[in-house]
């Protein structure tokens, strides 16, 4: 479904941009963020977490500037998906993938382990 979800967030994006920024004055540039922050805000409803969809996205790289001006793409992408996650989860009550802790056995740390793996990190 993400696939789905971003495509038509990204379009609606899209189509409000395209009708409202003659009357706004939006440039192409913005334009083009619009359909990246709508996808975001698509993600953001699929995933347990609002950090998920910027990850996903920070990876893909939207752009060709988006190098260039990392930070600020991240804080203005990182509203996004927390208002988007959070008008989700206030109507909801829940996110669409549930969050399943995981459980791990309790580690006891012992010295003669420690030793162990100095002695490995000096054989290598």
């Amino acid at each position: 479904p993400s696939v789905v979800i971003a495509t038509i967030t990204g379009g609606f994006a899209d189509v409000v941009g395209a009708r409202m920024g003659r009357f706004l004055g939006i440039g192409d540039e913005q334009k083009k963020e619009n359909v990246v922050k709508g996808m975001v805000g698509g993600f953001s409803v699929l995933f347990p977490s609002p950090i998920s969809p910027l990850l996903l996205i920070c990876e893909l790289g939207p752009g060709e500037d988006f190098h260039i001006h990392y930070m600020k793409h991240v804080v203005n992408l990182a509203w996004v998906t927390l208002s988007s996650f959070t008008v989700y989860f206030i109507l909801s009550g829940e996110s669409y993938l549930p969050f399943v802790p995981m459980e791990f056995e309790q580690y006891a740390f012992r010295p003669r382990q420690m030793l162990i793996g100095k002695s490995f990190r000096c054989l290598g």
